[in-house]
C-alpha cells in the first residue's frame, strides 16, 4: 500500500512539481514509511514552495530532528512557530528546540510566545520547558527528543490541519 501511494504521489508531482501541497503529502509518505532523508528532502522543497506554510515547517523541523540535525530544526521549528502563532505545542517546540542548541535568547521568546497561548496542561508543559532550558542546552535536548518531539511527529504526519 505505501508503494502505490508513494508510486501515485510522484506521479502527481510529475505533473504539478511545483505544487507545495503535493511535494508535501510525498515528504509526509516518506516520513511515514521511515525514509527521514528523502522525507526531510521533500518536505524543504515544500517549504521553498510555500514560505508561509507552517504545519510543513512543523514536520520538516521534526523530522530534522530525527536526522539529529538540530540547528536546522530549530530554524525550521522557529519559521513555523511564527506562522502558526496559536499553536502553543508549535511554540513550544521551537523553544526546547532552540534551547537545545543554546539559541537562548530564542528559546525564552518562544517560550513567552508558547507561554500567551496555553492553557491547561499545555501551560504546564511550558513550565515544565521552561525549567529544562534554563538548566541548560543538554536537559532542553533531552525533553525535546525523548518526549516531546517523537509524539508530536507521529500526530502531525497523522493529520494535516
Amino acid at each position: 500500500m505505501c508503494a502505490e501511494a508513494l508510486a501515485e504521489l510522484e506521479a502527481a508531482r510529475a505533473l504539478a512539481p511545483d505544487d507545495p501541497g503535493i511535494v508535501a503529502e510525498l515528504g509526509v509518505a516518506l516520513a511515514l514509511k521511515g525514509d527521514m532523508s528523502p522525507a526531510a528532502d521533500a518536505l524543504d522543497e515544500a517549504a521553498r514552495l510555500e514560505p508561509g506554510d507552517g504545519w510543513t515547517r512543523t514536520l520538516l523541523g521534526l523530522v530534522l530532528l530525527e536526522l539529529d540535525q538540530p540547528e536546522e530544526a530549530a530554524g525550521e521549528l522557529s519559521r513555523a512557530a511564527r506562522s502558526l502563532a496559536q499553536d502553543s505545542e508549535v511554540q513550544l517546540l521551537a523553544a526546547l528546540s532552540a534551547g537545545a542548541v543554546g539559541w537562548d535568547d530564542l528559546a525564552f521568546e518562544m517560550l513567552e510566545r508558547a507561554r500567551h497561548v496555553a492553557v491547561g496542561r499545555d501551560l504546564a508543559a511550558v513550565e515544565e520547558a521552561q525549567d529544562r532550558i534554563d538548566e541548560g542546552a543538554e536537559p532542553a535536548r533531552s525533553l525535546l527528543i525523548d518526549s516531546v518531539a517523537p509524539g508530536a511527529l507521529r500526530q502531525r504526519l497523522m493529520a494535516r490541519p
